[in-house]
């Protein structure tokens, strides 16, 4: 039977493991798209960064601006140094990141699994419109 230790020590070892795949896929992600991770000071780009495209503005996002908490567990993409998506793995229905999108006229694109949570959370990946 292993110890505390040990099983503390094997726990530890598989949540890096977990992290590096995670990372993995937003990697390819992001690759794929000819996109790059936002890796920006600041945290991580704000509904209403996506929607004006730029990172002018306030950095903080309003509680009304993700209602529900559509949003959670953002990996945040950049094209040419400018907010292009929001990538949420979020715990709502479809249905309300659909809503959520339309309100704020942004494309939503459900990804065939959440690396963050699998079976847990929904990939909900919102772009601006073109």
């Amino acid at each position: 039977m292993p110890t505390r230790w040990q099983l503390r020590h094997e726990y530890d070892f598989a949540r890096a493991e977990l992290s590096r795949l995670q990372r993995a896929c937003a990697i390819e992600l992001a690759a794929s798209c000819g996109w790059k991770i936002y890796s920006g000071t600041k945290g991580w780009i704000t509904i209403s960064q996506l929607i004006a495209g730029n990172f002018h503005g306030s950095t903080s996002e309003r509680s009304d601006e993700n209602p529900g908490h559509v949003l959670d567990h953002r990996d945040c993409f950049t094209l040419e140094r400018r907010p292009v998506a929001i990538l949420s793995h979020s715990y709502v229905p479809w249905d309300a990141c659909v809503t959520f999108a339309r309100q704020r006229n942004l494309i939503p694109e459900r990804l065939p699994f959440s690396w963050y949570y699998p079976e847990r959370t929904i990939a909900v990946l919102f772009t601006r419109q073109p």
